[in-house]
């Protein structure tokens, strides 16, 4: 286990970064669906956020490595699910050799179309900065529950979601900064199945008792709309607008 992020001698294309808590039994189910789908260099990095269970991590991760040996897992203090996201993101976009891209996927997100990956890559070279998006089998076109970002507007933005929310609103945001920026790409071929507890496909277990509360969604949802409102939504399709046309360089981002 690394405290931190991926080794920078690592090269890859794509790092989806998983945010996890009290969910180890979720890495069999992923590493397995990695290993029938992914045909790209792409990393699966788990970011435990200060489980009680990480013995369990630990173990089901040592576990999973013959199924798929191109996962980390890394582990931290508690800052909910846009903290921890960040945090590593952040982090990887920085290291020596950085992905290409980077992305999100939650623990409970699960790769169903063989070479989505690769998928993802070419659409986001089409872009040349930008974000992609396929087919959860709930929201669909709607919103990207999951999403791959290059890493160059990581860089530019300083996260891959805004700080202020926790957990909610990540995909409304998403949304709203790539059809602003025309930066998005919905790709519809692409199946990123999310089996959410309210479609019946897992239990209401504690972590969704959490995250999904009504208290989660009217903070993250206030938290938004003042984002929104403060024009700080507005700067960052500027900064990505600034990427695509070559006229923000790597000096001039937030470090």
């Amino acid at each position: 286990m690394s405290a931190d992020t991926l080794n920078p001698d690592t090269p890859a294309e794509l790092v989806m970064i998983v945010p996890t808590r009290l969910r180890p039994h979720a890495m069999t189910g992923m590493a397995r669906a990695f290993a029938d789908t992914a045909t790209a260099d792409t990393w699966l990095l788990w970011c435990v956020d200060d489980s009680p269970d990480l013995a369990d991590y630990l173990t089901v991760h040592e576990e999973t490595l013959h199924v798929y040996p191109r996962q980390r897992l890394v582990a931290g203090h508690r800052r909910r699910l846009v903290g921890t996201l960040n945090h590593y993101a952040v982090r990887s976009a920085y290291q020596a050799r950085a992905p290409y891209a980077l992305g999100f996927l939650g623990d409970d997100h699960r790769p169903v179309t063989p070479g989505w990956d690769s998928a993802y890559l070419a659409a986001l070279r089409a872009l040349g900065s930008g974000l992609v998006y396929g087919d959860d089998t709930i929201q669909g076109e709607n919103l990207p529950t999951q999403i791959a970002m290059t890493t160059d507007l990581v860089v530019a933005l300083g996260h891959l979601a805004p700080a202020c929310l926790t957990h909610m609103y990540l995909d409304n945001y998403w949304l709203d900064l790539g059809r602003r920026a025309q930066a998005i790409t919905y790709l519809s071929e692409v199946i990123i199945a999310h089996h959410h507890h309210s479609t019946g496909a897992a239990p209401l277990d504690a972590s969704y008792a959490e995250s999904n509360s009504a208290e989660t969604y009217a903070r993250d949802k206030a938290a938004y709309n003042t984002y929104v409102a403060s024009g700080a939504l507005a700067a960052d399709v500027q900064r990505v607008r600034a990427v695509r046309d070559g006229r923000l360089q790597r000096s001039q981002v937030r470090a």
